[in-house]
């Protein structure tokens, strides 16, 4: 069974906002055997929608969209699918009922109850994290369309919940499929560990940020090629020093896993990432049982205090050097009385600055860039019960892919210094 993905939204088609739904809807269809064959990014047109979804049902079987169910004007997807059936909109009951919940014990604004109009025919998809219900039609000739909000957190539940469940049954041969993630090394590296597949089996290989995720399927009855395959190369990208996580990982899950495992606690410091490895820790629930606290140390002075960084080793070493960054986490770990701490210095750089422009930081921040330590140049200092150790980092790209970069790596380091420690094996 093929579908295809129309994700709606003038914000994307204008680049304000990145399109993430369509991989991940892909990778969540892939295992009952839908595959998608086309995915399109439209504006919040009505009648460009309605266009898209008519030719797309004239390719494919069912037709999945995101976006374009709020309450405002701009959102006309309710609207295109209507028309693409030829079905009038009417309000439905139980949509009607559910804004009616959501709004319990508060005026519901005219425009919200828009979001209760349904083609004829249709049948609601519960939204429990919004007020926007999706939309599930069935057409002549075994033809579904299927609508989900925009925003990722709802149309995750949603498609997780509602969607995905009602095309179970309906779609191909199941095909098996296993996914790793793999932290720490780069894409050709991983890449050229691919050897020649057993028969049947598919492989994709995409980048997020410092991930690089590996996706091997086949047919249903090639479960036991697809597992091997993937096996033997966990094995040996481990060997290489990569770090590598089952399927659609992610660092800040594992460290707490892992730290949940070993009944140990965390605390952080961080100057250029500015609160980003606690934000990325902080995501997670349960993080509060291994998380003491997080702290932006930014200013010199706040480093001084705080972590009881020596002023000589400051002025000597300067903010983003080896000696500072370990003294960071070894202060973070004695002031705050945690197990394990993690440190972040750095040079992110301004966002945009003209080809050999001169960076040179306010007082009490860190140093510009220079010969020695260009932007991008980041330390990363760990203490533990075994000791204190940092390593340095070397990124490309603009202030805030740097810092964003930066507290990735900062988790993987974390992750590597404790592997041992925790006595957790790395899979």
């Amino acid at each position: 069974m093929r579908c295809e993905i129309l994700c709606t939204g003038s914000e994307l088609v204008e680049g304000r906002t990145s399109e993430t739904n369509a991989s991940w809807i892909i990778q969540k269809l892939a295992p009952l055997g839908i595959q998608a064959a086309r995915v399109t990014i439209l504006p919040d047109d009505a009648r460009a929608i309605t266009q898209e979804i008519r030719e797309a049902l004239a390719r494919v079987r069912c037709v999945i969209l995101t976006g374009g169910l709020g309450p405002t004007r701009d959102d006309v997807t309710r609207q295109a699918i209507a028309r693409a059936a030829h079905r009038p909109l009417a309000e439905h009951p139980a949509a009607r009922a559910a804004l009616a919940r959501w709004f319990a014990g508060r005026v519901m604004p005219v425009a919200n109850r828009n979001q209760a109009l349904m083609p004829q025919g249709a049948e609601p998809l519960a939204n429990p994290a919004g007020t926007a219900p999706g939309i599930w039609i069935s057409l002549p000739g075994g033809k579904t369309v299927a609508s989900v909000p925009g925003v990722p957190h709802e149309m995750r539940r949603m498609i997780e919940e509602e969607v995905i469940p009602r095309l179970a049954g309906r779609a191909g041969p199941a095909r098996a499929v296993r996914q790793l993630s793999v932290f720490g090394l780069s894409e050709a590296a991983v890449d050229a560990q691919v050897e020649r597949l057993p028969k049947g089996v598919r492989y994709g290989i995409t980048v997020r940020g410092i991930r690089v995720q590996l996706t091997f399927s086949a047919p249903a009855r090639r479960r036991l090629a697809v597992e091997e395959t993937a096996r033997r190369l966990e094995r040996i990208l481990g060997r290489q020093g990569g770090l590598v996580l089952a399927g659609d990982a992610d660092l800040a899950v594992e460290t707490h896993r892992r730290l949940v495992r070993a009944r140990a606690t965390l605390a952080v410091a961080e100057s250029c990432t500015g609160g980003r490895v606690a934000a990325m820790l902080t995501a997670v629930p349960g993080m509060s049982k291994v998380l003491i606290e997080s702290v932006v140390t930014y200013a010199n002075l706040s480093k001084i205090r705080r972590l009881r960084v020596s002023r000589v080793l400051l002025r000597r070493s300067g903010a983003v050097s080896h000696e500072v960054a370990a003294a960071m986490a070894r202060g973070a770990r004695k002031t705050s009385g945690a197990d394990y701490a993690l440190a972040v210095t750095g040079i992110a750089g301004p966002a945009c600055a003209a080809p050999g422009a001169v960076r040179s930081g306010a007082a009490g921040r860190p140093e510009g860039e220079t010969p020695e330590k260009p932007v991008g140049l980041v330390w990363l200092g760990f203490a533990g019960p075994g000791g204190v150790e940092a390593t340095s980092l070397h990124l490309k790209g603009d202030r805030e892919t740097i810092q964003t970069r930066a507290a990735e790596w900062a988790l993987l380091f974390l992750l590597r210094s404790t592997i041992h420690e925790l006595r957790v094996n790395p899979r």
